[in-house]
Protein backbone atom coordinates (compact mmCIF):
# COMPACT_ATOMS: atom_id res chain seq x y z
CA UNK A 1 0.00 0.00 0.00
CA UNK A 2 1.28 3.49 -0.87
CA UNK A 3 0.66 6.06 1.87
CA UNK A 4 1.04 9.80 1.38
CA UNK A 5 1.84 11.23 4.81
CA UNK A 6 1.64 14.92 5.73
CA UNK A 7 3.44 16.21 8.83
CA UNK A 8 3.93 19.87 9.72
CA UNK A 9 6.81 18.83 11.99
CA UNK A 10 9.97 17.42 10.44
CA UNK A 11 9.93 13.95 12.06
CA UNK A 12 13.62 13.55 12.86
CA UNK A 13 15.09 13.65 15.39
CA UNK A 14 11.95 12.57 17.27
CA UNK A 15 12.60 15.04 20.08
CA UNK A 16 9.08 16.26 20.79
CA UNK A 17 5.66 14.63 20.83
CA UNK A 18 4.63 15.65 17.31
CA UNK A 19 7.91 14.60 15.73
CA UNK A 20 8.03 11.32 17.66
CA UNK A 21 4.51 10.32 16.67
CA UNK A 22 5.07 11.05 12.98
CA UNK A 23 8.43 9.25 12.95
CA UNK A 24 7.51 6.12 14.88
CA UNK A 25 4.14 5.56 13.20
CA UNK A 26 5.77 6.00 9.79
CA UNK A 27 8.48 3.54 10.82
CA UNK A 28 5.95 0.95 11.96
CA UNK A 29 3.94 1.28 8.76
CA UNK A 30 7.12 0.91 6.67
CA UNK A 31 8.08 -2.21 8.65
CA UNK A 32 4.75 -3.69 7.60
CA UNK A 33 5.70 -3.32 3.94
CA UNK A 34 3.98 -0.04 3.05
CA UNK A 35 5.55 2.68 0.91
CA UNK A 36 5.61 6.11 2.60
CA UNK A 37 5.73 9.34 0.58
CA UNK A 38 6.33 12.01 3.20
CA UNK A 39 5.50 15.70 2.75
CA UNK A 40 6.82 17.60 5.76
CA UNK A 41 7.49 21.05 7.09
CA UNK A 42 10.89 22.18 8.33
CA UNK A 43 11.21 24.20 11.53
CA UNK A 44 14.00 26.76 12.11
CA UNK A 45 15.71 24.36 14.54
CA UNK A 46 15.87 21.60 11.90
CA UNK A 47 19.26 20.94 10.29
CA UNK A 48 18.41 19.88 6.74
CA UNK A 49 21.61 21.09 5.08
CA UNK A 50 22.89 17.56 4.58
CA UNK A 51 19.65 16.23 3.14
CA UNK A 52 17.29 13.60 4.49
CA UNK A 53 18.61 11.86 7.63
CA UNK A 54 19.42 8.19 7.05
CA UNK A 55 16.93 7.15 9.71
CA UNK A 56 14.12 8.86 7.77
CA UNK A 57 15.34 7.82 4.32
CA UNK A 58 15.29 4.20 5.50
CA UNK A 59 11.55 4.26 6.16
CA UNK A 60 10.28 6.67 3.48
CA UNK A 61 10.21 6.11 -0.26
CA UNK A 62 10.54 9.88 -0.69
CA UNK A 63 10.77 12.93 1.59
CA UNK A 64 9.71 16.38 0.40
CA UNK A 65 10.60 19.02 2.99
CA UNK A 66 9.24 22.57 2.83
CA UNK A 67 10.37 25.38 5.18
CA UNK A 68 7.75 26.58 7.63
CA UNK A 69 6.14 29.86 6.64
CA UNK A 70 5.18 32.43 9.25
CA UNK A 71 1.97 34.44 8.83
CA UNK A 72 1.43 38.05 9.97
CA UNK A 73 -0.83 37.48 12.99
CA UNK A 74 -1.79 41.16 13.35
CA UNK A 75 -3.96 41.26 10.24
CA UNK A 76 -5.24 37.76 10.88
CA UNK A 77 -6.38 38.70 14.37
CA UNK A 78 -8.14 41.84 13.14
CA UNK A 79 -10.47 39.99 10.77
CA UNK A 80 -10.78 36.54 12.39
CA UNK A 81 -13.41 37.71 14.87
CA UNK A 82 -15.81 38.34 11.95
CA UNK A 83 -15.03 35.12 10.11
CA UNK A 84 -16.44 31.62 10.46
CA UNK A 85 -12.90 30.29 9.99
CA UNK A 86 -10.83 29.93 13.21
CA UNK A 87 -7.82 32.21 13.58
CA UNK A 88 -5.42 29.24 13.72
CA UNK A 89 -6.62 28.13 10.28
CA UNK A 90 -6.14 31.61 8.80
CA UNK A 91 -2.58 31.56 10.13
CA UNK A 92 -1.89 28.26 8.36
CA UNK A 93 -0.85 29.29 4.87
CA UNK A 94 2.09 27.78 2.98
CA UNK A 95 1.55 27.63 -0.81
CA UNK A 96 4.76 25.64 -1.35
CA UNK A 97 3.68 22.94 1.10
CA UNK A 98 0.21 22.75 -0.44
CA UNK A 99 1.69 22.56 -3.95
CA UNK A 100 4.03 19.72 -2.95
CA UNK A 101 1.16 17.78 -1.44
CA UNK A 102 -1.05 18.39 -4.48
CA UNK A 103 1.64 16.99 -6.75
CA UNK A 104 2.10 13.89 -4.58
CA UNK A 105 -1.65 13.22 -4.50
CA UNK A 106 -1.71 13.13 -8.32
CA UNK A 107 0.67 10.18 -8.32
CA UNK A 108 -0.57 6.62 -7.70
CA UNK A 109 -1.43 6.19 -4.00
CA UNK A 110 -3.85 4.32 -1.75
CA UNK A 111 -4.49 6.47 1.31
CA UNK A 112 -3.61 9.85 2.82
CA UNK A 113 -2.39 10.06 6.43
CA UNK A 114 -2.47 13.57 7.95
CA UNK A 115 -0.66 14.07 11.25
CA UNK A 116 -2.51 16.52 13.56
CA UNK A 117 -5.62 18.62 12.95
CA UNK A 118 -3.66 21.77 12.13
CA UNK A 119 -2.13 20.11 9.06
CA UNK A 120 -5.57 19.86 7.43
CA UNK A 121 -5.38 23.58 6.64
CA UNK A 122 -2.58 22.94 4.13
CA UNK A 123 -4.52 20.40 2.07
CA UNK A 124 -5.68 21.43 -1.41
CA UNK A 125 -9.36 22.12 -1.94
CA UNK A 126 -10.53 19.47 -4.36
CA UNK A 127 -13.67 17.50 -5.16
CA UNK A 128 -11.52 14.42 -5.78
CA UNK A 129 -10.33 13.99 -2.17
CA UNK A 130 -8.52 10.67 -1.58
CA UNK A 131 -9.33 8.13 1.13
CA UNK A 132 -7.88 9.76 4.24
CA UNK A 133 -7.27 9.49 7.97
CA UNK A 134 -6.58 12.49 10.24
CA UNK A 135 -4.38 11.50 13.17
CA UNK A 136 -4.37 13.02 16.66
CA UNK A 137 -7.32 15.40 16.78
CA UNK A 138 -7.88 17.40 19.97
CA UNK A 139 -11.25 18.90 20.81
CA UNK A 140 -11.27 19.02 24.60
CA UNK A 141 -9.91 22.58 24.60
CA UNK A 142 -12.77 23.70 22.35
CA UNK A 143 -15.20 22.89 25.16
CA UNK A 144 -13.32 25.01 27.71
CA UNK A 145 -15.97 27.29 29.21
CA UNK A 146 -13.47 30.14 29.51
CA UNK A 147 -13.19 30.25 25.70
CA UNK A 148 -16.71 29.19 24.85
CA UNK A 149 -17.38 31.44 21.84
CA UNK A 150 -14.02 30.70 20.23
CA UNK A 151 -14.44 27.01 20.97
CA UNK A 152 -17.91 26.76 19.49
CA UNK A 153 -16.74 28.52 16.30
CA UNK A 154 -13.90 26.01 16.06
CA UNK A 155 -16.27 23.07 16.55
CA UNK A 156 -18.66 24.32 13.85
CA UNK A 157 -15.80 24.77 11.39
CA UNK A 158 -14.16 21.40 12.01
CA UNK A 159 -17.45 19.48 12.05
CA UNK A 160 -17.92 20.52 8.42
CA UNK A 161 -14.26 20.39 7.39
CA UNK A 162 -13.51 16.90 8.67
CA UNK A 163 -16.37 15.23 6.82
CA UNK A 164 -13.90 14.62 3.99
CA UNK A 165 -12.04 12.07 6.15
CA UNK A 166 -13.17 8.49 6.58
CA UNK A 167 -11.70 8.34 10.11
CA UNK A 168 -9.86 10.37 12.72
CA UNK A 169 -7.86 9.30 15.75
CA UNK A 170 -7.35 10.78 19.21
CA UNK A 171 -4.64 9.93 21.75
CA UNK A 172 -6.88 9.18 24.74
CA UNK A 173 -10.40 8.02 25.57
CA UNK A 174 -11.20 11.51 26.86
CA UNK A 175 -10.10 13.12 23.59
CA UNK A 176 -11.99 10.45 21.64
CA UNK A 177 -15.17 11.30 23.54
CA UNK A 178 -14.62 15.03 22.91
CA UNK A 179 -14.09 14.38 19.19
CA UNK A 180 -17.30 12.35 18.95
CA UNK A 181 -19.19 15.11 20.74
CA UNK A 182 -17.76 17.71 18.37
CA UNK A 183 -18.13 15.82 15.09
CA UNK A 184 -21.40 13.96 15.56
CA UNK A 185 -22.29 10.45 14.45
CA UNK A 186 -21.03 8.76 11.25
CA UNK A 187 -24.65 8.52 10.05
CA UNK A 188 -24.62 12.32 9.72
CA UNK A 189 -21.50 12.27 7.54
CA UNK A 190 -18.94 12.52 10.34
CA UNK A 191 -15.80 10.36 10.26
CA UNK A 192 -15.47 7.49 12.70
CA UNK A 193 -13.30 8.28 15.73
CA UNK A 194 -10.72 5.84 17.09
CA UNK A 195 -8.31 5.93 20.02
CA UNK A 196 -4.63 5.60 19.06
CA UNK A 197 -2.46 6.63 22.02
CA UNK A 198 1.06 7.96 21.98
CA UNK A 199 3.76 5.41 22.63
CA UNK A 200 7.36 4.60 23.45
CA UNK A 201 10.05 2.74 21.54
CA UNK A 202 10.36 0.21 24.35
CA UNK A 203 13.11 -1.83 22.68
CA UNK A 204 15.35 1.26 22.59
CA UNK A 205 15.26 1.64 26.38
CA UNK A 206 17.09 -0.79 28.62
CA UNK A 207 15.54 -1.51 31.96
CA UNK A 208 17.33 0.55 34.59
CA UNK A 209 19.82 -1.53 36.62
CA UNK A 210 19.11 -2.15 40.28
CA UNK A 211 22.37 -0.40 41.15
CA UNK A 212 24.05 2.63 39.65
CA UNK A 213 21.37 5.23 40.24
CA UNK A 214 22.35 8.58 41.76
CA UNK A 215 20.79 8.81 45.26
CA UNK A 216 18.03 11.39 45.39
CA UNK A 217 18.19 12.09 41.64
CA UNK A 218 14.81 13.23 40.29
CA UNK A 219 14.18 13.86 36.58
CA UNK A 220 11.58 15.96 34.80
CA UNK A 221 11.83 15.99 31.01
CA UNK A 222 10.09 18.78 29.16
CA UNK A 223 11.06 21.68 26.93
CA UNK A 224 11.27 24.98 28.82
CA UNK A 225 9.98 26.76 25.73
CA UNK A 226 6.55 25.36 26.69
CA UNK A 227 4.89 27.43 29.43
CA UNK A 228 3.22 24.52 31.33
CA UNK A 229 6.65 22.84 31.67
CA UNK A 230 8.17 26.03 33.11
CA UNK A 231 5.28 26.30 35.55
CA UNK A 232 5.81 22.69 36.59
CA UNK A 233 9.44 23.41 37.52
CA UNK A 234 8.39 26.46 39.56
CA UNK A 235 5.69 24.41 41.28
CA UNK A 236 8.25 21.80 42.31
CA UNK A 237 10.87 24.28 43.52
CA UNK A 238 8.52 26.61 45.38
CA UNK A 239 5.83 24.28 46.71
CA UNK A 240 6.92 20.63 46.66
CA UNK A 241 10.64 20.73 47.46
CA UNK A 242 10.34 22.79 50.69
CA UNK A 243 7.80 20.32 52.03
CA UNK A 244 9.94 17.37 50.96
CA UNK A 245 13.08 18.44 52.83
CA UNK A 246 11.41 19.84 55.96
CA UNK A 247 8.81 17.17 56.68
CA UNK A 248 10.59 13.92 55.83
CA UNK A 249 13.74 12.13 56.85
CA UNK A 250 15.15 11.03 53.50
CA UNK A 251 17.70 8.43 52.53
CA UNK A 252 19.32 10.96 50.15
CA UNK A 253 19.16 14.67 49.40
CA UNK A 254 16.76 15.19 46.50
CA UNK A 255 17.80 17.19 43.44
CA UNK A 256 15.85 17.76 40.23
CA UNK A 257 17.38 17.52 36.76
CA UNK A 258 15.25 19.19 34.08
CA UNK A 259 15.94 18.03 30.53
CA UNK A 260 14.67 19.61 27.31
CA UNK A 261 15.20 22.72 25.24
CA UNK A 262 15.91 25.91 27.21
CA UNK A 263 13.95 29.12 26.98
CA UNK A 264 16.87 31.37 27.93
CA UNK A 265 15.37 32.81 31.10
CA UNK A 266 15.10 29.74 33.32
CA UNK A 267 14.48 30.38 37.01
CA UNK A 268 17.42 29.53 39.27
CA UNK A 269 16.98 27.28 42.30
CA UNK A 270 19.58 25.37 44.30
CA UNK A 271 17.45 22.23 44.03
CA UNK A 272 17.16 22.35 40.22
CA UNK A 273 19.66 21.82 37.39
CA UNK A 274 19.02 22.19 33.65
CA UNK A 275 20.69 20.01 31.04
CA UNK A 276 19.19 21.52 27.90
CA UNK A 277 18.12 19.25 25.08
CA UNK A 278 19.66 15.76 25.21
CA UNK A 279 19.59 13.67 22.02
CA UNK A 280 19.72 10.47 24.07
CA UNK A 281 17.86 10.23 27.39
CA UNK A 282 18.95 6.68 28.20
CA UNK A 283 21.98 7.63 30.34
CA UNK A 284 19.75 9.98 32.34
CA UNK A 285 17.11 7.33 32.94
CA UNK A 286 19.73 4.80 34.02
CA UNK A 287 20.84 7.20 36.78
CA UNK A 288 17.45 8.50 37.89
CA UNK A 289 15.75 7.34 41.06
CA UNK A 290 12.37 8.85 40.22
CA UNK A 291 10.74 10.58 37.25
CA UNK A 292 8.41 13.37 38.30
CA UNK A 293 5.72 15.15 36.28
CA UNK A 294 4.39 18.06 38.39
CA UNK A 295 2.33 19.54 35.55
CA UNK A 296 -0.62 21.74 36.45
CA UNK A 297 -2.00 22.19 32.93
CA UNK A 298 -1.47 20.99 29.36
CA UNK A 299 -2.95 18.39 27.03
CA UNK A 300 -1.98 15.26 25.15
CA UNK A 301 -0.46 12.00 26.33
CA UNK A 302 2.80 12.15 28.26
CA UNK A 303 5.53 10.51 26.23
CA UNK A 304 7.89 11.48 29.08
CA UNK A 305 6.04 9.07 31.38
CA UNK A 306 6.02 6.28 28.80
CA UNK A 307 9.79 6.52 28.33
CA UNK A 308 10.40 6.52 32.08
CA UNK A 309 8.26 3.39 32.36
CA UNK A 310 10.14 1.75 29.47
CA UNK A 311 13.40 2.50 31.32
CA UNK A 312 12.18 0.98 34.56
CA UNK A 313 12.03 4.31 36.43
CA UNK A 314 9.17 4.82 38.92
CA UNK A 315 6.95 7.84 38.29
CA UNK A 316 5.21 10.41 40.47
CA UNK A 317 2.78 12.64 38.58
CA UNK A 318 -0.16 14.94 38.94
CA UNK A 319 -3.45 13.82 37.39
CA UNK A 320 -2.89 16.40 34.65
CA UNK A 321 0.58 14.99 34.00
CA UNK A 322 -0.78 11.47 33.58
CA UNK A 323 -3.86 12.49 31.58
CA UNK A 324 -4.61 10.18 28.69
CA UNK A 325 -2.89 7.15 30.21
CA UNK A 326 -4.98 4.24 31.47
CA UNK A 327 -2.68 3.86 34.45
CA UNK A 328 -3.70 2.85 37.98
CA UNK A 329 -2.48 4.83 40.99
CA UNK A 330 -0.36 2.62 43.22
CA UNK A 331 0.14 -0.01 40.53
CA UNK A 332 1.82 1.79 37.61
CA UNK A 333 2.66 5.18 39.17
CA UNK A 334 1.80 7.42 42.10
CA UNK A 335 -0.69 10.24 41.46
CA UNK A 336 -0.40 13.32 43.68
CA UNK A 337 -2.31 16.55 43.05
CA UNK A 338 -1.31 18.69 46.04
CA UNK A 339 2.19 19.77 47.09
CA UNK A 340 1.77 17.82 50.33
CA UNK A 341 0.80 14.62 48.52
CA UNK A 342 3.50 15.06 45.88
CA UNK A 343 6.23 15.48 48.50
CA UNK A 344 4.88 12.46 50.42
CA UNK A 345 4.95 10.29 47.27
CA UNK A 346 8.55 11.22 46.45
CA UNK A 347 9.63 10.53 50.04
CA UNK A 348 7.89 7.15 49.97
CA UNK A 349 9.74 6.00 46.86
CA UNK A 350 13.11 7.37 48.00
CA UNK A 351 12.84 5.65 51.38
CA UNK A 352 11.31 2.35 50.21
CA UNK A 353 13.39 0.99 47.28
CA UNK A 354 11.39 -2.26 47.16
CA UNK A 355 8.16 -0.32 46.70
CA UNK A 356 9.76 1.80 43.99
CA UNK A 357 11.10 -1.29 42.19
CA UNK A 358 7.71 -3.03 42.23
CA UNK A 359 6.00 0.06 40.83
CA UNK A 360 8.60 0.34 38.05
CA UNK A 361 8.32 -3.36 37.16
CA UNK A 362 4.54 -3.15 36.85
CA UNK A 363 4.84 -0.05 34.68
CA UNK A 364 7.44 -1.64 32.40
CA UNK A 365 5.13 -4.59 31.67
CA UNK A 366 2.23 -2.19 31.16
CA UNK A 367 4.00 -0.03 28.59
CA UNK A 368 5.25 -3.11 26.69
CA UNK A 369 1.73 -4.48 26.41
CA UNK A 370 -0.21 -1.28 25.80
CA UNK A 371 1.98 1.58 24.62
CA UNK A 372 4.80 0.18 22.52
CA UNK A 373 4.88 1.85 19.11
CA UNK A 374 4.71 -1.57 17.45
CA UNK A 375 1.31 -2.18 19.09
CA UNK A 376 -0.02 1.26 18.15
CA UNK A 377 1.41 1.00 14.64
CA UNK A 378 -0.45 -2.28 14.13
CA UNK A 379 -3.75 -0.61 14.99
CA UNK A 380 -2.95 2.28 12.66
CA UNK A 381 -2.13 -0.18 9.87
CA UNK A 382 -5.52 -1.87 10.28
CA UNK A 383 -7.30 1.49 10.17
CA UNK A 384 -5.50 2.66 7.03
CA UNK A 385 -6.03 -0.60 5.20
CA UNK A 386 -9.73 -0.48 6.03
CA UNK A 387 -9.97 3.09 4.71
CA UNK A 388 -8.09 2.22 1.52
CA UNK A 389 -10.48 -0.71 0.98
CA UNK A 390 -13.46 1.61 1.23
CA UNK A 391 -14.34 1.32 4.91
CA UNK A 392 -13.51 3.22 8.11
Amino acid sequence: MTIVALSLWFPFPPDNGSRARAFYLSRELARRGHQIRLITGIQPDTNFNEGTPAELAEICRSVTAIPHQWVDTKNVGLFSAFSSVPRAVKQSVNPALTAALTLSLRLPMDVLLVFERGADSYLPETDDFPPALLDQVEFSGDFDKTHRLTGMKSVRYWRQQLQRYQAVTAVSEAETAAARQALGMPESGAPTVHTAPNGADVAAFEKRPATGTIPGWLVFTGSQTYAPNREAVLHFAREIYPRLITRYSLSANPHLLVTGRLNGDESTFSCVSYSGFLPDMRPVWSSAEIAIVPLLRGGGTRIKILEAWASGVPVVSTSVGAAGLDAIHGEHLLIADTPDDFARAIALLLNEPARAAALAENARRFVEMRYDWSVIGGKMDDLLQGIAAGGS
